[in-house]
């Protein structure tokens, strides 16, 4: 094989490997994309968790002695709920 031809044959390669440079940027840019919509719905979701937790626990040190058991299983589903939902997002990042 010639020393012209060679040289062809390595700037095709080299073609070759930035098109798959390319392709996998591409697709390195929409799986970056696609983590950063989910981790925004993870985070919204937990916020949103958080937060009727917060309210659940306001309504429970609203309640009287009467309603407080009832609240309170309230609570501790709002409870476990963020604590199970923390649980994931930690495991997932």
């Amino acid at each position: 094989m010639s020393s012209q031809a060679l040289q062809e044959r390595r700037e095709a390669q080299i073609k070759e490997w930035n098109a798959r440079i390319t392709e996998l940027e591409a697709r390195m840019e929409k799986a970056i994309a696609q983590a950063k919509i989910s981790s925004e719905e993870e985070r919204n979701e937990l916020r949103a968790k958080r937060d009727a937790l917060r309210e659940k626990l306001d309504e429970y040190r609203r309640a009287g002695d009467r309603a407080a058991d009832d609240v309170m299983k309230g609570l501790q589903q709002a409870w476990n709920s963020m604590s199970d939902a923390l649980d994931r997002a930690k495991a997932h990042f």
